[in-house]
């Protein structure tokens, strides 16, 4: 009993850790827990899962792939299906049984295995599984319509590779004589009615549910879908919370730049000077399931929150700061004294903007009634970094800069480098006429 307990509580660890480090290297999740199995079971052998759980095992790993697969299915967005109904049929009916029979082919003419080990194989590498897919997809940062496609074949062809596993083992016991012809076909006729029936009347009542208020709530993949350009711009760009007149300035200014920018608000009318200046804008609220899948904040490198509001601020970088980055979130606070108290807790917030001293929104404000602007400047071997601080005006502020790769650094967010040559500065400063 101890002996169990001990590897339940390793398992649980290299779990944790897979993760923690996934999340430290944006690798997939999903290949270092591999890994880990590998490690623990087959490769040294302290782990077998089969003799140390004995009769639990199978129900308890029956109960998981449920569970995994209820869940899988509860993140389907059912109004995805309108645009895609059309490509997923063909992926389910055509591509299912494609795979099993090209499969299948191979494993016998290429590995030499019987037709009906061939047959079975085939029908098992028909199943993706969400727990691949799903990690890979949160880590690949693929396009809506592609993310969407591979969801649902994820979810759907779990269950039909399984189907067609089962199928083909039933038949192979058929002709083998193991069981009757007759046998197999009523049982497929009434696990498929009890199947869809019950599946049906458990979906109807947990519509109910919800309606009632009773219940609420790899590797290779990114390359390859760069490759096959199913991926966004590859351009980093930058997602604005908040319109007034100094956010659309400094977007156009970004634009200019060739940085892709969005600016959100849910209010029309602070958005005015965006739609002006062709600015991307999304109207509503940022944290909405609705602006999640349409706009896609995954693809964006950087999030600036800059409304009225510091508790609403600090809200959208927490919520968003796991996709965007944790790093990767800014604020622009009203009052000084805000920074100071979020810097205890990194996980709440996003780090200001600007520091040394601390720009707050009004700073920004009084000071663009001044005249002041945002500046992108081209830093080259004649024009060194050095040559652009001598030249500019006191007070003037380095925002950030975009490598030549396209890669964003902000100012607040790195201690050590500057930016070279080939670089284009972003920054807050006086017209040009007072530079120095």
């Amino acid at each position: 009993m101890h002996d169990v307990a001990l590897k339940l509580a390793v398992v649980a660890a290299g779990g944790i850790l897979a993760q923690w480090v996934a999340w430290r290297t944006r690798l997939p999740a999903i290949v270092l827990l591999l890994v880990g199995g590998f490690v623990l079971g087959p490769l040294t052998g302290w782990l077998d899962p089969a003799a140390d759980f004995g009769a639990a095992y199978r129900p308890v790993v029956s109960i998981a792939v449920a569970i995994i697969l209820f869940e899988g299915g509860l993140t389907l967005n059912v109004a995805e299906i309108r645009e895609t109904s059309k490509a997923v049929r063909r992926l389910i009916l055509l591509g299912g049984p494609l795979v099993w029979g090209m499969t299948a082919l191979a494993a016998h003419f290429v590995a030499g295995l019987s037709w009906p080990t061939a047959a079975v194989l085939g029908a098992i590498l028909v199943v993706t599984g969400p727990t691949v897919v799903m990690p890979l997809l949160r880590q690949a940062h693929l396009a809506a319509r592609p993310a969407s496609l591979l969801r649902w074949e994820a979810i759907v062809n779990d269950a039909i590779g399984a189907l067609f596993a089962v199928i083909a083992f039933e038949t192979f016991l058929v002709l083998h004589g193991s069981h009757g012809a007759g046998n197999l076909v009523a049982s497929l006729a009434v696990g498929m009615v009890v199947a869809v029936g019950g599946g049906y009347a458990a979906g109807t009542a947990i519509e109910w549910a919800f309606t009632n208020i009773v219940l609420e709530d790899g590797f290779t993949l990114a390359p390859f879908a760069t490759l096959l350009g199913l991926t966004f711009a590859s351009k980093p760009g930058i997602l604005i919370v908040g319109g007034s007149p100094v956010t659309a300035p400094f977007a156009a200014t970004l634009k200019e730049a060739d940085i892709p920018v969005m600016i959100a608000d849910t209010a029309w009318s602070r958005l005015r000077e965006a739609r002006l200046a062709e600015i991307p804008v999304c109207f509503g609220e940022i944290l909405s399931e609705e602006a999640h899948y349409d706009i896609e904040v995954k693809r964006f490198a950087a999030l600036i929150a800059t409304t009225s509001n510091d508790a609403y601020n600090a809200l959208v970088c927490t919520n968003l700061g796991p996709e965007i980055g944790r790093a990767n979130v800014f604020e622009i606070p009203t009052v000084r004294e805000q920074a100071e108290r979020k810097s205890l807790s990194f996980t709440i917030g996003g780090r200001p903007l600007t520091r040394d001293p601390e720009l707050r929104s009004l700073d920004f404000q009084l000071e663009h009634i001044r005249g002041w602007g945002f500046q992108a400047t081209r830093i080259t071997e004649e024009f060194s970094y050095q040559d652009y601080l001598d030249s500019r005006a006191e007070g003037a502020r380095v925002i950030l800069w975009r490598k030549p790769a396209g890669k964003l650094v902000f100012r607040v967010a790195t201690d050590k480098g500057n930016p070279e040559a080939g670089d284009l500065v972003i920054s807050f400063a006086p017209p040009r006429t007072e530079l120095k």
